[in-house]
């Protein structure tokens, strides 16, 4: 489980390296219509189409912190939903209670 969690910090990291590099190109390539058709031919497939999915942040997952998994972990705490229950239920979270009908 360990690697999983590293491979998605390795790919929020390529994310976080190369966003403003593609904003950058797609800020040139939408705002320059002046260009010839050959140079934001270019633009658009060297720095825009050339490995889009690498600089994708939609690839990372969310994990739990605690245990790597990547089912139902919780925005707030960043813990899955077991993690979470029994971390309210010790008191380690405060203002989270058991809730009964």
């Amino acid at each position: 489980m360990y690697k999983y969690s590293v491979r998605d910090n390795y790919k929020r990291f390529r994310f976080k390296k190369n966003e403003l590099k593609v904003i950058f190109f797609k800020f040139i390539f939408d705002n320059n219509k002046n260009w010839d058709k050959e140079e934001r031919f270019w633009i658009y497939f060297k720095y825009l189409r050339e490995n889009p999915k690498k600089y994708s942040l939609v690839l990372a997952k969310n994990r739990c912190v605690f245990t790597s998994r990547s089912r139902s972990p919780r925005r707030i705490a960043k813990l899955s939903r077991q993690q979470f229950k029994s971390w309210g239920s010790d008191g380690y979270l405060g203002g989270i209670s058991k809730s009964t009908w």
